[in-house]
């Protein structure tokens, strides 16, 4: 059981004059007077499970107005810009998830999606000129069909991908309107930038640079200093006398000018200016996911002038 104080257990409301907690045969009770209105603030079980890595996050998308989680049981978080706080680093999951087939009923009623469930290899989106939201669930490079896109604004459907040659790709949404980074994964970390790109775009064909930026560290055994660097095809980061990193990406987002990359050990934060400055040396912070993700949701209490009891969670 995750201790109390980890999950964030706060009290909000000073109506609220008692909260206890019990713990009894592996089952957290919390017991509570409240007197009047109260409000405290439990943890989501859906967020516990992505912090505990029970369950994969397929895709963040971010952008000026939304922030999209999906994950690998098909959950959604459709947030506000604003839940993320950019001077504590941290995705503030103050509302419950959405099973897909709620959220996106006609994509989730879709023959084609129901029948390829199980074959897609990865989810990707794309922002188009329209700044319309799109989710591309890609089937393997050799099966029959293509996959599927979908509009998550006004619930358009249309042919989708098959994965390219470059299999180990992962998209990474930004704020700004006109750009994404995609990072390869299959022979070290490697960046580009691809420009805005429409749903009917060829997927292998949108890189703005020839060449991906490689992505080298200085210590061989911390990612405390970071460089980018687009070498030549027989250069590599130990020719300039460093390393490389070793991330095991999950996925990530670019907001207020920083790269949030989230891997399976945490959150790596640093600069977005990193690309366009080659081997410039940029620090990294580093978050655990139980820091980055504020695994909480408000829960009201009915008007009663005495009420007590045992809340489970």
């Amino acid at each position: 059981m995750v201790p109390l104080l980890k999950l964030g257990l706060t009290l909000v409301s000073l109506i609220i004059v008692e909260l206890i907690a019990v713990v009894e045969s592996n089952t957290t009770m919390v017991s509570f007077l409240a007197i009047n209105y109260g409000t405290i603030i439990i943890p989501d079980e859906k967020c516990e499970q992505i912090v505990q890595k029970e369950i994969e996050i397929l895709a963040i998308i971010v952008t000026k107005k939304k922030i999209l989680i999906l994950t690998s049981d098909y959950h959604v978080f459709d947030l506000s810009a604003n839940f993320y706080d950019s001077t504590t680093n941290t995705v503030n999951l103050f509302q419950k998830s959405t099973l897909m087939s709620d959220k996106y009923p006609k994509l989730w009623l879709d023959s084609k999606f129901d029948s390829m469930k199980s074959t897609f290899k990865d989810v990707r989106f794309i922002i188009d000129y329209k700044n319309d939201i799109w989710l591309c669930f890609l089937t393997p490079f050799l099966a029959p069909n293509s996959g599927i896109n979908y509009n998550v604004y006004n619930g358009e459907i249309v042919d989708g991908w098959h994965q390219q040659k470059h299999d180990a790709e992962i998209f990474i949404s930004t704020d700004i309107d006109s750009y994404q980074y995609v990072v390869r994964t299959n022979e070290g970390i490697k960046f580009n930038m691809i420009n805005t790109i429409s749903k009917n775009s060829d997927n292998d064909d949108y890189y703005i640079n020839k060449r991906f930026s490689t992505v080298c560290k200085y210590f061989d055994n911390a990612d405390s200093k970071i460089y980018f660097k687009q070498f030549s095809p027989y250069e590599n980061c130990e020719n300039n006398g460093h390393f490389d990193v070793d991330w095991s990406i999950i996925n990530g987002f670019v907001t207020d000018g920083f790269f949030h990359i989230v891997t399976t050990k945490g959150v790596l934060i640093f600069k977005e200016q990193i690309f366009h400055r080659q081997f410039t040396p940029f620090p990294v912070k580093q978050r655990s996911l139980q820091e980055f993700f504020y695994v909480q949701f408000l829960f009201q209490f009915i008007q009663r002038n005495h009420f007590s009891g045992l809340l489970p969670f």
